[in-house]
């Protein structure tokens, strides 16, 4: 077993849903909800991703906030060793990021074949949520937003995992 999927595994098993409250946001105009989500091992898969979402994303806003810095100081960001750390901080976190969410998302079309073909989301209360293909919201893209040309195109080539894909699901 490799230390990235024994890693997954132990955060799997030290995850306590019960002290855990799991998502908190509230449901999207548009949304219907299907069912509560009993599972407790997709519940402790989908609070790592939560975690896993959050960590890549305050990586991104931290390499992007100090790009911004360096250009308005008048530097270039992409000479900058500071900003060069952060960008691979968050070039490193995005696979881990893209593994979990695929692993969720494929474990759920798994246990509930019926929604495998939904665009679905978990939001409070562990309330499973499906929504039109043409109104889901790609978290994805808020988190970007800002970030210079070169760090987007090194993003994105080094992880070209975080976008497309054959379904699309909310988080």
């Amino acid at each position: 077993m490799t230390k990235f999927v024994r890693m997954i595994i132990e955060k799997i098993e030290r995850t306590d849903v019960v002290t855990n409250k799991g998502p908190s946001e509230i449901m999207r105009p548009g949304e219907t909800p299907e069912f509560i989500l009993e599972d407790e091992e997709l519940r402790k898969l989908y609070i790592i991703l939560m975690q896993a979402s959050r960590n890549l994303e305050r990586a991104v806003i931290d390499a992007r906030r100090l790009i911004l810095d360096c250009e308005e100081k008048g530097q270039d960001p992409r000479k900058d060793t500071v900003v060069a750390k952060a960008e691979q901080k968050a070039v490193k976190l995005a696979p881990i990021y893209t593994t979990i969410r695929n692993l969720f998302w494929n474990s759920f079309a798994h246990e509930y074949p019926l929604y495998e073909d939904k665009a679905c989301g978990i939001r409070e209360g562990w309330q499973v949520v499906s929504c039109p293909k043409d109104n889901v919201a790609h978290d994805l893209g808020s988190m970007i937003l800002g970030i210079s040309k070169d760090f987007a195109e090194k993003f994105f080539r080094e992880n070209p995992g975080l976008i497309g894909g054959k379904k699309t699901t909310l988080h």
